[in-house]
């Protein structure tokens, strides 16, 4: 598939310690946030596995590497998810 393809690619530029026989890319993106700590917008590149979310600043994202530090793993037994409405964001 289109997905496993682009695990083999992401392997081949410098994250081969996230390849296991498990482990399935869902998606990956792009997402504007902001932080009562940090009002100001930033964007977090993620990586969406299916028992994995990847997540780096977009300045961090362009050295693949970064990927297989755990510091930017989330195993998602760890991770709710919420939509929000607009008018919440605000």
């Amino acid at each position: 598939s289109e997905n496993n393809k682009r695990l083999m690619e992401l392997a081949l530029e410098g994250t081969s310690k996230l390849l296991a026989s498990h482990r399935t890319l869902i998606r990956e993106g792009s997402v504007t946030v902001s932080t009562e700590k940090k009002p100001k917008k930033f964007k977090l590149r993620l990586t969406l596995f299916n028992d994995l979310l990847v997540h780096l600043s977009e300045a961090k994202s362009k050295k693949k590497s970064n990927m297989e530090q755990q510091k930017h793993q989330w195993p998602l037994y760890l991770v709710w998810l919420r939509d929000l409405v607009d008018a919440e964001l605000e």
